[in-house]
């Protein structure tokens, strides 16, 4: 019998290096143990073990990255420029992606503890904006598996984004706190500091022969220092760097505020600079909240700007041949100031001419929009914090060749200045690793190599062999159980972070991104109450599990009032004895990227909800690597999974072109008596009154949740019907066709067409 029926391979092969490595992992974690931390591996704590074994992968970690230096030392490499990152665990990452991780297994049992014993200790730095499946760290980690020349740039903050947790329901923040200084990954490169001006003015005296402007004056210095987190690409042979900068105040103006002997006003001046890398995403609600936010977007792109054009200059070519030693490729709204301030240093501080400058910074400039909406930065803002800059721009906007206006009602919209400074511009899909995704799935992996061979590891487009085995029985009974085994597992993390679980035997719905504006999470609780009044009336139904997570900006109300709404409906649940069992609706707090993998490989329907051009759709394309069926709206996300995946992948829902601007286009479905009822429970329903959500969904609804509730019903009961029938299946010919839905898709393609890369 073939071995697809096995739940293990019929062999297990020792690796050549297991042997070899042991030892050496078993000395670096003893050596830390005794000279670093003063213990010893009898009184060390977990959280001890766990910094030796994570210093002792590192050093093997460092030593790739310095040959991985030298052998790309004279490469063309892509500079990916994005605010943040969601970093995950390293440890369990590096391991496995060097193939070490039998040998610091083995390691560690010496000790009596196992890899996983000490991985799931490990709490990685909250640095993103609470979406986990945010692919600009995967597409850094492709681009190192496939030895392709790319350095990521960053903010390295000290207080990531809040946790999450849940009082009585309601969300309440609590900070998250890292020690960076003592992170086994970071490394500091306090010699390769950069400096960067902020506030000033510009001067009055006439401009020189080809600039627009005046020079800027009286400006402030902040010292950008930076940390290098080692990327590691599978099978090790090739570890990139993301380069993290920390703001911290220019010394010697500090020393000046002291000399009156004003030692309070220095320290004060001093920690409100610094504030730029304290927290991710301030509340920008104030006029000191959007210049915190400019201010850390322009820090940024600064220190990018000028990382790149050091390391240019080190090989000894002029700032006119840029092209060949770097490609810039902006991620996201808040990279979009590096086109300003490249262009700003050229003119500047090269004294090159503004079209020669110009010319430049177009032909090294790529632009990754992303549908998350941000807010523009206003004259005013950018007239304090950088008025070089806001000249630059003026000048940008009145300019002929410019595709569209960077200025609206008198505001900055980053996204036109990055689209107007590059030569291309593509919309990558939120893609993530097929090696993250897989790895973490309870045996997916296995079960994929077992059918098709290892090869997918490095080349997901392998993985299009399962289609055809997809309808022997073998194989979907052997995916059945590990889809099972996944539902008992998030059963269990769900009992872990919120004290209450599901029926694993239930058919999963998943829900996993932001809370935040527009409130588009709404159509998943509101379809769970509209299945449980079904249930009430006697509709048999399929018994499902709704599982919810993602944060709430701690600005917004509305979003925290969804999240309370959530644990209500779920409360209502448990208690209604004519409910349990058939309908269940858990709120997960605190989204990171393991819960993400937990939810993405449990779940029977992953939603992608989101409007046109606001899309968190990061999760879909997850969880479409674990086979599981996107119910999506008509977003950006959805329809480029439809066109991959086919109707086996993804059901739609909606209308193509829902807004424009502000103008709504379709009215919301009062007419429908499904939709009125469950908008009344709102009001008068059994789990708490709701009244402000009902009365904005009824006056103010611009994201058109009631619009698409009957859409959205329809499409998540015809999928849920279908699944008992031909489930297994269908997620085995979704896995099989997802493999061109990946970071190693994307990072191969856009090597050759953006940036010209050559492998090395």
């Amino acid at each position: 019998m073939s071995n697809v029926l096995e739940n293990r391979p019929a062999t297990t092969e020792r690796p050549a290096n297991r042997d070899a490595l042991s030892p050496t992992l078993t000395a670096e974690i003893h050596r830390h143990l005794r000279y670093v931390l003063g213990t010893t591996p009898g009184e060390a704590t977990p959280d001890e073990m766990l910094a030796a074994a994570s210093h002792a992968v590192r050093n093997l970690v460092v030593d790739r990255l310095l040959v991985t230096r030298t052998r790309q030392a004279q490469s063309c490499r892509v500079a990916h420029v994005a605010l943040t990152h969601e970093i995950g665990p390293r440890l369990a990452h590096d391991v496995h992606a060097m193939g070490l991780h039998h040998a610091l297994d083995d390691a560690l049992r010496e000790v009596g503890l196992t890899l996983q014993d000490v991985a799931r200790l490990e709490v990685p730095p909250a640095l993103g904006t609470g979406d986990p499946a945010d692919a600009s760290l995967a597409l850094l980690e492709s681009l190192a598996t496939h030895d392709l020349p790319a350095t990521g740039y960053g903010l390295r903050f000290d207080y990531g984004l809040f946790r999450q947790v849940l009082v009585d329901g309601r969300q309440v923040e609590v900070p998250a706190t890292w020690d960076a200084e003592r992170s086994p990954w970071l490394i500091r490169r306090a010699a390769e500091a950069v400096w960067v001006p902020v506030f000033g003015r510009v001067a009055a005296q006439p401009p020189a022969p080809g600039e627009p402007a005046s020079p800027w004056v009286d400006w402030q210095l902040l010292v950008g220092v930076p940390w290098d987190l080692p990327i590691v690409g599978h099978g090790g042979r090739t570890v990139q760097r993301l380069r993290l900068f920390s703001a911290r105040a220019d010394v010697d103006q500090d020393v000046t505020a002291f000399a009156p002997g004003d030692f309070t006003a220095a320290v004060r001046e001093r920690l409100a600079r610094e504030s730029i890398s304290k927290v991710v995403y301030p509340d920008d609600g104030s006029l000191e909240g959007e210049e915190l936010r400019l201010l850390q977007a322009y820090f940024l792109c600064a220190c990018a700007v000028r990382d790149v054009l050091r390391e240019h200059e080190e090989r000894g070519l002029d700032v006119r041949q840029l092209g060949r030693t770097h490609r810039l490729h902006l991620h996201g709204a808040p990279a979009a100031l590096t086109v300003a301030e490249l262009q700003r240093a050229l003119v500047d501080e090269y004294r090159l001419d503004w079209d020669e400058a110009w010319s430049v910074v177009r032909g090294v400039t790529s632009w990754q929009p992303t549908e998350r909406q941000v807010r523009p930065f206003s004259r005013r803002a950018l007239q304090k914090v950088v008025p070089r800059h806001l000249q630059i721009l003026d000048v940008l906007h009145g300019r002929s060749f410019t595709r569209q206006p960077l200025f609206l009602d008198g505001a900055l919209v980053p996204g036109a200045l990055g689209a107007v400074g590059a030569s291309f511009v593509e919309a990558f899909p939120d893609a993530r690793s097929v090696r993250q995704a897989l790895r973490g799935t309870e045996g997916l992996g296995r079960l994929v190599t077992d059918l098709v061979g290892p090869g997918w590891v490095r080349e997901p487009a392998r993985l299009a062999a399962l289609e055809p085995l997809a309808e022997k029985a073998e194989v979907q009974e052997r995916f059945a159980r590990l889809r099972s085994a996944a539902k008992i597992a998030l059963a269990g993390e769900t009992q872990r972070r919120s004290g209450a679980t599901f029926d694993p035997g239930s058919q999963v719905v998943v829900h996993a991104a932001p809370f935040s504006a527009p409130h588009r999470p709404l159509l998943a609780i509101l379809a769970a109450v509209g299945q449980a009044l079904r249930a009430k009336d006697g509709h048999p139904g399929v018994p499902t599990a709704f599982v919810l997570a993602g944060r709430a900006a701690s600005s917004d109300p509305v979003g925290k009032r969804v999240i309370e709404l959530a644990s209500a409906v779920g409360a209502w649940l448990d208690v209604d004895p004519a409910l349990r069992g058939r309908v269940a609706l858990r709120f997960v707090p605190d989204l990171d990227v393991p819960l993400l993998d937990r939810l993405a490989a449990a779940a029977d329907v992953i939603t992608c909800l989101d409007l046109p051009g606001t899309a968190h759709g990061g999760a879909a394309s997850v969880a479409a690597l674990r086979g599981a069926h996107t119910v999506g709206a008509c977003n950006d996300v959805a329809i480029r999974l439809h066109e991959a995946l086919g109707d086996d992948g993804v059901t739609l829902f909606g209308a193509l072109e829902d807004v424009i601007g502000q103008v709504v286009r379709r009215p919301p479905s009062f007419d429908d008596p499904s939709v009125r009822r469950v908008v009344d429970a709102l009001g008068t329903g059994p789990f708490g009154d709701f009244s402000d959500l009902r009365h904005l969904l009824l006056r103010r609804d611009r994201t058109l949740v009631l619009a698409d509730l009957p859409g959205f019903q329809r499409a998540l009961d015809a999928v849920q019907a279908s699944l008992p029938r031909d489930g297994a299946a269908r997620s085995l010919r979704t896995l099989a066709r997802s493999g061109g839905f990946t970071s190693d898709a994307l990072a191969q393609r856009a090597a050759r067409v953006l940036w010209q890369l050559e492998r090395c």
